[in-house]
Formats: C-alpha cells, sequence, structure tokens
C-alpha cells in the first residue's frame, strides 16, 4: 500500500513537471520579443533547474550552470538578507550610473546628472513589468555591449529552450502531451527613462536602496500578472505556481524592509505602518508544508506521498495538494484568495511611487 502511494506521488510529480514543461515551451514558441524574451529568461531557468535537482541528472552544460542557478535564484532573491540585496541593486544602480554619465560629451554635464541611468517598461496602462537595472541584475550583462549583451540573452535562451525541449521529448514517449493553448496576445511595451539620483519618480520618504528594491518587486509581480498570465488558460497549473512565485517573494521582501526600516529606520518605520496588514495576511496564505510543493518538484517527502487519500484526486488541480494543505479549502478558492491578496501587494507597492511623472514613449 505505501509503495502505492509514492507511487502516486511520483507519477503526479512527473505529470506536473510535463504541464509547465509544455507551458514554457508553447510560450517560447509563440512568442518573440526582445523584452519578453529577457523577462521570460529566468522562469525557464527555473524549471531547467528544478528538473535537474528532481531527476539528479546533469541536463545544463557546465559553463552556463552557474549562470542559470544564478538565473533562477534571480527570481527568489527577495528571501535573502535585505542588505545583501541592497548591495546587490545598488551596485548594479552605480555601474549603470558610471556608463550613462560616461557617454556624456561634456563634463561639467556629468556633475548635473543630465542623463538617464534607469529604463522602465510598462503596458499602456503605466503598469511596470520590468527595467534595465533589474535585467542586468538577473542576467549579469554589465560591462558589455549592446551586441554581446543579445548575444548573451540569446545563447541562454538557446540552452534553456534546448533543455526543455530535451525534456518534452522524453516525456512524450511515456505520456500523452496535455494540450497547452495560448490564449492572448503580448501587450504593446512602452518606456520611460529616469536617473535615480534625482527622481521625483522615487518615494522621497525613503532611501535609493528601498525604492530600488520595492520598484523589482512590483516588476516581477507585474509581469507575471499582467504579461504572462493572459497568454495561457486561467486554470493553467504553472500560470498558477509562477504567479504564487512571484506573490509569496514580493510578500517576502515587505517583510525583510519593513524589519530593516523597524531596526535602522525607526524614525520613519511608521510611515510604514500599512505593511504591517499586508504581513499579517501574508502569514495565513503562505504555509510551509504547500510551499515546498510549489519552489520544488517532489510531492513526496521522506518517501511518502503528501496527500492523504481523502483528499487525493487525478481529477483535482495538483491532485488535491490545496485541499490537503488548506483544511479541504477547494482549490478556485484558494486562487482567488492568492490573487486577492496579490492585489493588495501590488497596490501597496504601486503607491509609494509617483506614476503621473511617467511618459510613456513608443519604441
Amino acid at each position: 500500500m505505501e509503495e502505492s502511494r509514492e507511487m502516486q506521488g511520483n507519477i503526479g510529480t512527473v505529470l506536473l513537471i510535463q504541464n509547465d514543461c509544455e507551458s514554457i515551451k508553447q510560450l517560447v514558441l509563440n512568442y518573440h520579443d526582445s523584452i519578453f524574451g529577457m523577462r521570460i529568461i529566468p522562469y525557464m531557468a527555473l524549471f531547467c533547474r528544478s528538473f535537474q535537482e528532481y531527476v539528479d541528472t546533469e541536463l545544463i552544460s557546465s559553463e552556463v550552470d552557474e549562470e542559470i542557478y544564478d538565473l533562477r535564484n534571480s527570481i527568489k532573491i527577495y528571501s535573502e538578507r535585505y542588505g545583501k540585496n541592497i548591495k546587490r541593486f545598488i551596485a548594479v544602480d552605480e555601474e549603470q550610473d558610471e556608463e550613462y554619465k560616461n557617454q556624456l560629451k561634456f563634463d561639467f554635464l556629468k556633475k548635473m546628472n543630465a542623463h538617464y541611468n534607469l529604463g522602465m517598461y510598462f503596458t499602456k496602462d503605466k503598469k511596470i513589468i520590468g527595467n534595465t537595472q533589474l535585467i542586468e541584475s538577473m542576467l549579469r550583462l554589465h560591462g558589455l555591449s549592446k551586441q554581446k549583451q543579445q548575444q548573451k540573452c540569446q545563447l541562454l535562451g538557446n540552452h534553456l529552450a534546448s533543455v526543455i525541449g530535451s525534456v518534452s521529448n522524453g516525456l512524450e514517449s511515456s505520456l500523452p502531451v496535455p494540450q497547452i493553448a495560448v490564449e492572448g496576445q503580448l501587450p504593446k511595451f512602452f518606456y520611460d527613462d529616469i536617473n535615480t539620483n534625482k527622481s521625483n519618480f522615487f518615494n522621497s520618504y525613503l532611501e535609493k536602496d528601498e525604492n530600488l528594491f520595492l520598484l523589482h518587486m512590483l516588476c516581477n509581480i507585474n509581469f507575471v500578472k499582467y504579461v504572462l498570465c493572459p497568454l495561457l488558460a486561467k486554470d493553467n497549473l504553472w500560470i498558477f505556481r509562477i504567479k504564487y512565485i512571484a506573490i509569496y517573494h514580493a510578500y517576502v521582501g515587505i517583510v525583510k524592509i519593513k524589519s530593516y526600516m523597524k531596526n535602522n529606520r525607526a524614525e520613519k518605520s511608521d510611515l510604514w505602518s500599512e505593511a504591517d496588514c499586508v504581513i499579517e495576511e501574508g502569514k495565513n496564505i503562505f504555509v510551509s508544508r504547500f510551499r515546498n510543493c510549489m519552489m520544488h518538484y517532489n510531492l513526496n517527502k521522506d518517501n511518502e506521498f503528501s496527500i492523504s487519500e481523502n483528499n487525493f484526486s487525478w481529477d483535482r488541480p495538483f491532485f488535491g495538494l490545496i485541499e490537503e494543505c488548506f483544511d479541504g479549502m477547494p482549490y478556485r478558492d484558494y486562487v482567488e484568495r492568492l490573487e486577492k491578496f496579490g492585489d493588495v501587494i501590488e497596490e501597496f507597492i504601486t503607491k509609494q511611487f509617483d506614476f503621473e511623472q511617467i511618459h510613456l514613449k513608443e519604441f
């Protein structure tokens, strides 16, 4: 009986892997845009690295494995120590500031901050879905010419797509391929540029590092919500997984920055009192047992299936995992709860910036 239960967990895990694999594959095959391509690479890396860990077999070539490891972790970066994150973000800001400052013809202009050092990408509704510093931090593009940056992104994308294709072909030989339909079009992207040293777009009550930290979080959750989610069916399980991951890490980021303010900038901590409600609500949504299954591919723990017989069903999304982890709460109810919480986080972070200062420009 125990062996049968363990086998159910193994089969369920493989079916979830196949669904995620085919979902990413359809996105890569059907949507070709440079901004979309750069932003989806970390999610491709997340799948490839997680699958490689599950099968315990080297699928990623050694020369790019370290970069792919960093790419996957870039999605989870807000779980790290706040100070470590800030050092990384400020280093990229300083690098881009120096790079664009040096492009000015006259030295007196450099002292005036008469340059831009942060490019931001938006939908037509001013939903920010990416920025140049976040992309440079994720893909480690500093110091490369535009041509070299494009070549590196193409190399990484091609390598990850090759791994995804191999996984798809391997599973196809044993399992029927799920039909993943793409449903929407990529939104038209716009841009605007600012100087992070003097921008009225930033929250004047926060330090530059805090503004950058929040901005990068907002880009991540908005990219998932406003770009990726409309492209696949609402009940697609890969979409749910990355939506969960994006919202969870934004929540963790808010917890980190609130704690940092309390310990290091107590005089301004009260200005962020609204964050307390967000933090309390998140405690009931993110339970460790379910979170582990979203972050990694394995429905078994200690060789035992994580879903009880009472909650297990092949016909349920994630085979009853949500019902198991949330006291019988139906999948649809949990999705609604998660999405509403994601909306709360998005609204909270968005209010930290002055989007009236943004003037959209077409590419």
